[in-house]
């Protein structure tokens, strides 16, 4: 899939900057309904075994570790982030009816729409699930322009129509 020419008007460009990237992987791995599932149950086991008897520890250990795991785990992105400065280098998309081309200084990664898991918007940003690895893409919906995002969002409806 060629990429459009640079100045293309499907041509994105943003940066994210460190604390978007931890808050939004954060909020992807940690926010899922199976996680919330699991640690919410570690956490309410722990707190029923605290209550029936205060003094057994395993109810303490169960009910810090869905806390401290979630503390530890946002450190653990925010050193992965501070150790790779590539990722909050500036990066641009570009798209058309094929696919998407991901593109910084140093890479420059190209995905045919149906090598893309899932596409789904947050708050504040675009979300693409690829195939590879489980890898995701954060864009944010601010560096659109009108035309840009209603030419995007005409494309990754096509995702949703060739999966149906």
């Amino acid at each position: 899939m060629p990429s459009p020419p640079s100045g293309s008007k499907n041509v994105v460009e943003y940066q994210l900057t460190a604390r978007e990237i931890v808050g939004e992987w954060f909020r992807l791995r940690m926010l899922r309904p199976k996680t919330i599932l699991i640690y919410g149950g570690l956490f309410a086991l722990g707190l029923a075994v605290v209550i029936s008897n205060h003094r057994l520890l395993i109810g303490w250990v169960l009910l810090a570790f869905p806390v401290i795991f979630a503390f530890v785990f946002r450190l653990a992105l925010q050193r992965v982030v501070k150790q790779n400065p590539a990722m909050t280098a500036p990066r641009s998309i570009s798209f058309d009816s094929n696919g998407v081309v991901f593109a910084s200084a140093t890479s420059r990664n190209r995905y045919q729409w149906s090598e893309i898991r899932r596409f789904s918007e947050s708050g504040e940003y675009y979300v693409f699930q690829l195939a590879d690895h489980g890898s995701v893409a954060n864009i944010p919906k601010a560096s659109f322009t009108e035309e840009q995002r209603e030419a995007f969002l005409s494309c990754t409806q096509s995702i949703a129509a060739k999966r149906s």
